[in-house]
């Protein structure tokens, strides 16, 4: 499948040892793989990274070099975490869960060290949709998170970095088709 040129990306996948389906072994056998594959297939690769961020560097380390483009996904990590990632350029990707603080180990101050050319957005649909946050939309959508509601991340974001709505919008839609190698007009 991976040969195919509609396949724009690998992932999502990575490291996650908090609820620990697959044991600390296999995950990192595992993430070693997807990440050779992402290599040799000269593919982008999309990454999770949850209670496993000293592994996750780690590896990381090894692969940066090798891989074209890498995005950390659904970021809620701290300041340290955060430049870690950027030292390895990689793009980063907002969703609700930096904004909860439940999960959030950075401060939401962090957002503003994301370089516009690196800030990606996203919903993690068809989860994190905090009925705290949204208890309207929540309601509305029943608990169920979808792209469409990408409006509301934005202007969060917009307002914590002082920018403005529409420049960012169109930001991290290049972002996107340029991490991706898409082309707007197909």
């Amino acid at each position: 499948m991976i040969k195919k040129k509609t396949v724009v990306a690998i992932g999502e996948c990575g490291l996650d040892f908090y609820r620990n389906y697959s044991s600390k072994k296999e995950q990192l056998f595992t993430f070693n793989t997807q990440l050779e594959l992402a290599s040799y297939y000269n593919v982008p690769i999309y990454l999770h990274c949850r209670n496993a961020f000293k592994d996750f560097i780690k590896i990381l380390k090894i692969w940066n070099h090798k891989i074209s483009k890498i995005i950390i996904h659904c970021f809620s990590g701290n300041q340290y975490e955060l430049e870690k990632c950027l030292d390895m350029n990689m793009s980063i990707g907002l969703t609700e869960l930096f904004f909860n603080k439940k999960y959030r180990t950075g401060s939401i101050k962090d957002i503003k060290l994301i370089p516009k050319k690196k800030l990606l957005i996203g919903t993690d649909s068809p989860f994190l949709l905090f009925k705290e946050m949204y208890n309207k939309i929540y309601k509305k959508f029943k608990g169920r998170n979808e792209p469409s509601l990408l409006p509301n991340l934005l202007k969060k974001i917009t307002l914590l970095r002082k920018e403005k709505y529409s420049y960012l919008n169109i930001q991290t839609e290049k972002n996107s088709f340029d991490i991706l190698n898409l082309n707007k007009n197909n």
